[in-house]
């Protein structure tokens, strides 16, 4: 594998249940222009609205944005 797609595989940043953590999470990475997703959520389904969630949460962004990432989320570990 190229430097180049390793430098966008994802890695996990943050993981945590609590919903409100995630929210804040979610909205310090978007206001630095991080993109990322959450692992281990599902939204939909039949309860339009409702997020079904399988283990804990993960926050994951590209490997080149992962120490900026962590660096902004840390107070929220």
């Amino acid at each position: 594998m190229s430097n180049e797609a390793d430098a966008r595989q994802p890695v996990t940043v943050f993981k945590s249940g609590d919903p409100g953590l995630l929210a804040v999470a979610q909205s310090l990475l978007e206001s630095a222009d991080i993109e990322f997703f959450v692992a281990g959520e599902v939204a939909g389904g039949l309860f339009p609205g409702a997020v079904i969630r399988f283990g804990v949460p993960e926050v994951r962004v590209a490997a080149e944005n992962a120490d900026v990432a962590r660096e902004l989320l840390k107070e929220l570990a």
